[in-house]
């Protein structure tokens, strides 16, 4: 078994009794494994904690892994995951898990060659992080992608003659698809194993990620490891982490709500601001590229800022400059309690803020989107093809807000950004069935 041997000693190989050498070339049938890191070939053995052998038999014979589960963010996520396949399966056996152990067995960058045993983490989580990951596992999914096949790829495997091209070709083609877990996932599953919140350094790559970071990097001259990784959270993960902070259960204290609150009633004013000083002075950039300027800036001093002094710097000139919204007028004593006592987490959760961060064009766009591929989609999308007109675009939308599940704050923003922006909006609902109707094409 790779790792079996003690590592740094004279020994190259596994010494021991026959009895024990027995028990160890079967003991992998008792594991379970989860791949963590594809591009070198990492693996993760999963051992459990057992009590009772014979529970633990009937369990086992029943125990069933989904093939797309075997992918995991890290060790700890794998971890956690195995834990809660087991409990959902040993509720029927009367068997209850106590932990776990894992191995990283895989290759080390200074021997491509050689398989060592690079981690080892004994697992027992507590009951309410426990509880927070598996809310956030039914969240966050690991994602089937399939590789696009080249027409020029399969007219030249035709004209191919030889045997060992033809052979090569087959086994390109036999890796059809690819499997990604998201990274805030990772990133949440390594804080909880660990005992820390589960927005702890949110916009840190774990080290599993270093090889995936720099092929991308090196794509995209300009962009470190952690801009890319916290990039990708904002924009392919936005949706699943907004609806894993509406869950009460994985906050600490009001105080981080309240604190994520006036972040984002925040960023809604400077966006705001940005906007206003655009229609009042014009200029050559448009309104997107002076937003995403905006967003870089404060990532940027948000990602530098290491001690409390810099980042309450940063916080309390975003609160001055967007004029002090709402929650912090309201909550003023408590936030800045929870700054000066967990700095760090409060800028680690300025950062979720940010990554979170939806607004008008966005949600509206999330709306629609939803709205087309219901029932409700048809009438919406006959009327926009009509549509030319500010009012045929504002009588369009008028049968959407009765679909729409979202309070009445972002009801009202919705119809306000209709109203003011209805070119933009017609715009929208048109790619979006645009989208839908090659969707269902393409099916």
């Amino acid at each position: 078994m790779p790792g079996a041997p003690p590592r740094f000693t004279h020994e190259t190989s596994w010494i021991g009794t026959i009895a024990d050498a027995f028990l160890l070339f079967f003991a992998p049938l008792s594991c379970s494994f989860a791949e963590i890191e594809p591009s070198r070939g990492t693996w993760c053995i999963l051992i459990p904690e057992l009590e009772d052998l014979e529970t633990f038999e009937r369990f086992r014979r029943d125990y069933e892994v989904n093939t797309i589960n075997m992918f995991a963010g890290g060790p700890g996520d794998a971890a956690l995951r195995y834990l809660t396949e087991m409990d959902l399966t040993g509720n029927k056996k009367d068997f209850s898990p106590n932990g776990c152990e894992v191995y990283v067995i895989g290759k080390v960058a200074w021997n491509k060659k050689q398989q060592v045993r690079r981690l080892m983490m004994r697992i027992h989580p507590t009951e309410k992080n426990f509880r927070i990951y598996k809310k956030m596992r039914g969240i966050f999914q690991n994602k089937i992608h399939l590789k696009k096949t080249d027409a020029s790829s399969k007219s030249k495997k035709s004209r191919t003659r030889s045997t060992d091209k033809n052979k090569t070709q087959k086994k390109k083609d036999e890796n059809y698809h690819w499997v990604s877990s998201p990274y805030a996932a990772a990133r949440i599953a390594e804080n909880l194993v660990q005992g820390k919140r589960w927005y702890y350094q949110f916009a840190k790559p774990l080290s599993w990620y270093i090889d995936t970071l720099e092929r991308k990097r090196k794509s995209s001259p300009g962009s470190s490891h952690e801009k890319i990784w916290f990039e990708s959270i904002r924009r392919f993960e936005r949706a699943e982490l907004i609806k894993f902070m509406e869950n009460n259960e994985i906050w600490n204290s009001e105080e981080e709500q309240w604190f994520v609150k006036s972040f984002h009633e925040t960023l809604s004013r400077l966006y705001a601001k940005e906007a206003s000083h655009l229609n009042r002075r014009g200029g050559s950039r448009t309104l997107g590229d002076r937003w995403k300027h905006m967003n870089e800036k404060i990532y940027r001093d948000l990602a530098q800022a290491k001690t409390s002094p810099q980042i309450r710097t940063v916080i309390s000139d975003l609160w001055a400059k967007s004029g002090r919204p709402p929650s912090l007028q309201e909550h003023t004593g408590a936030l800045w309690k929870f700054i000066s006592k967990d700095s760090e987490y409060a800028r680690d959760l300025s950062l979720v803020a940010l990554a979170s961060y939806q607004g008008s064009s966005s949600l509206f766009r999330e709306t629609v989107k939803d709205a087309v591929q219901k029932d409700e989609g048809c009438q919406l999308s006959l009327n926009l093809e009509k549509a030319t007109t500010q009012e045929q675009v504002l009588k369009a939308y008028q049968t959407l807000w009765d679909f729409v599940e979202t309070n009445d704050e972002e009801k009202n923003d919705l119809e306000v950004f209709v109203t003011k922006n209805w070119k933009r909006a017609l715009e929208i609902g048109q790619e979006e069935i645009q989208k839908a109707k090659k969707k269902s094409n393409d099916a």
